[in-house]
């Protein structure tokens, strides 16, 4: 049970049991040659052969982790990895000012509000810690100071109508020619939401009007909604909230019919 070194190394410990009141127990012995004789100059106690057993086991088990980082993966990550199919990014940078000296630029702003608009939707005060909580830190490392909702509305003052239009124009042209879907039915509806927005504030499309959620006491925007029987893919619109539904509709259908004649 002993093996007895020829020198001081106290690295190969012998194993032997004892046997204390009817149970056996178990001891790592170290021995070392003293004046010519093997002597016993440690022990370390082990336990009975079920604690050996258990800190074997527990010996193969990875190490437990001191802290752990839970960041939104799956959503985030698939509202990405469309976006690059889509080829979003290029076709903004195409379209919106370019990026400043530092920073992120306004191509990337928007796909950041997009995305977090679409699975958790925050002030923009709150979008830096959103995104700290997101595995958007990998896809698109950026400093946390850049997120700050000053940076985020400067780069917004630089984005124009005539940019939104042109980017909506070609992302809705992107979206017909790539899953090449089928024009020949479509599905059209329309709703709206209030809005807080200070009712002294000048807007255009900010008015009173029948709201769905009955809050006839608030500003409301209304949307239309206008999907493919076939894929589902919406494409979305704003308008005026005191514009009723039947005469919008009435202009979704002028507007196709114009677009067919100047084909």
């Amino acid at each position: 049970m002993y093996r007895y070194l020829e020198n001081d190394d106290l690295d190969m410990p012998g194993l032997t049991p004892k046997t204390i009141d009817g149970h056996t127990y178990y001891y790592a012995l170290y021995c070392q040659r003293v004046d010519g004789k093997p002597k016993i100059v440690r022990q370390v106690y082990l336990g009975k052969i079920e604690d050996l057993v258990v800190a074997a086991e527990a010996a193969r088990q990875p190490p437990q982790p001191q802290e752990t980082v839970v960041a939104a993966f799956g959503d985030v990550a698939a509202l990405w990895q469309i976006a690059e199919r889509l080829e979003v990014l290029p076709l903004l940078y195409s379209i919106l000012p370019a990026k400043r000296d530092q920073g992120l630029s306004c191509a990337q702003y928007l796909l950041l509000a997009a995305i977090n608009r679409a699975v958790a939707p925050t002030s923009k005060l709150q979008f830096a810690d959103w995104y700290r909580q997101t595995v958007l830190t990998r896809l698109l490392p950026a400093d946390p100071a850049w997120l700050s909702s000053q940076n985020f509305w400067n780069h917004m003052d630089r984005i124009t109508a005539g940019h939104i239009s042109a980017s909506e124009q070609q992302m809705s042209r992107r979206l017909l020619e790539r899953p090449q879907l089928d024009l020949r039915a479509l599905v059209y509806d329309g709703t709206n939401f209030f809005t807080y927005i200070n009712t002294r504030t000048p807007a255009t499309l900010r008015q009173r009007g029948h709201n769905k959620q009955k809050r006839g006491d608030l500003r409301q925007v209304s949307l239309e909604l206008l999907v493919s029987t076939d894929f589902h893919i919406p494409l979305l619109r704003v308008y005026a909230g005191n514009v009723a539904d039947g005469v919008e509709f009435r202009s979704v259908r002028q507007r196709k019919i114009n677009k067919n004649v100047n084909k």
